[in-house]
């Protein structure tokens, strides 16, 4: 499997880097980053490396879970955070105790679907 299947995609690290989520060069929140290397388009490589100006964070599944609470809490209950596949996608969910959801976010890469709950939850805060 490629590390590109791996990690966010290009459009969804653009909006976690436009909300403020691995913006410092020199202390990477994350082990990997989207490159721009002209002429070949965008590729991903270490955060340790300084081989392109332009760049956005490439978040892994398990750097995205740590960035997400497992409790969400409204004035309407406490949602728990849920994870679930379903061919051929990911279902990330905030679940109430009655079982409704709060949101959820749906996408073939668990990667892509974390993220998109987290920026849902971001503009919500």
């Amino acid at each position: 499997m490629d590390i590109e299947d791996q990690v966010v995609s290009l459009e969804l690290a653009k909006k976690l880097k436009k909300i403020g989520l691995g913006c410092n060069e020199y202390q990477p929140e994350t082990e990997w980053r989207w490159y721009r290397l002209e002429p070949d388009g965008w590729c991903v490589g270490a955060s340790t490396l300084r081989v392109a100006e332009e760049w956005y964070p490439a978040f892994t599944v398990a750097e995205m879970m740590k960035e997400l609470p497992a409790v969400v809490e409204t004035k309407a209950g406490r949602y728990r955070l849920t994870i679930e596949k379903y061919e051929p996608r990911w279902y990330v969910s905030y679940i109430g105790t009655a079982g409704d959801a709060l949101e959820t976010a749906l996408n073939k890469k668990l990667a892509d679907a974390l993220a998109e709950m987290l920026i849902w939850l971001k503009k919500r805060v």
